[in-house]
């Protein structure tokens, strides 16, 4: 079997032609990727980041978005992040943050390192984001990298007791609520 010819198209021919499509596609580096689902402790992480920023975010500038909403990356590629806190004011029919402040990704084991090498430089290239964060979904465990003038600082966080902090929007999120309901995998024998 051949594989699929790689997709290749404009910033613009990608946003017309993917917002016609029925599963989340990626533009990277001009080429068209087709987004892969994850696991029940993936979807649990991500939703109950969701539901946490949202509870302590109601009634401020800055909103959270689930997978669905696209950010934009000033390279001209177009990422999904499992979830985007944006401090802009999108349009009721965008598809892209306006102006996202916080990114989180999930790790999945096949796209882990990727995410924390090529996707933190393309995060962090977006010049209204602070925080860039990624948590693991096999142990309670995060890494938060924010914004220090010039570069980046990262802090880890690590088991039930941690809770992981976002100044910019001036939230804290105890890993023991994000990782609520997740089972982990067991250590082998």
């Amino acid at each position: 079997m051949n594989a699929p010819a790689r997709l290749r198209m404009t910033l613009d021919q990608y946003l017309d032609w993917e917002s016609r499509q029925e599963r989340k596609h990626e533009l990277v580096d001009g080429v068209v990727r087709l987004m892969t689902g994850g696991t029940a402790a993936h979807n649990r992480v991500s939703r109950n980041v969701s539901f946490a920023l949202q509870a302590r975010l109601r009634g401020g500038p800055c909103e959270p978005f689930g997978s669905d909403m696209k950010v934009r990356i000033p390279n001209g590629n177009v990422r999904y992040p499992d979830v985007t806190v944006d401090c802009g004011k999108p349009k009721p029919l965008d598809r892209w943050a306006a102006e996202p402040r916080v990114i989180i990704e999930v790790l999945s084991p096949s796209t882990e390192w990727f995410d924390q090498t090529q996707k933190l430089a393309e995060y962090q290239s977006i010049p209204s984001v602070a925080h860039v964060a990624f948590l693991s979904q096999n142990r309670m465990f995060g890494r938060v990298w924010t914004r220090a003038g010039e570069g980046w600082d990262s802090v880890d966080f690590d088991g039930a007791d941690a809770a992981m902090a976002f100044p910019a929007v001036d939230v804290a999120l105890p890993l023991s609520e994000i990782y609520d309901g997740v089972e982990f995998p067991s250590e082998p024998a």
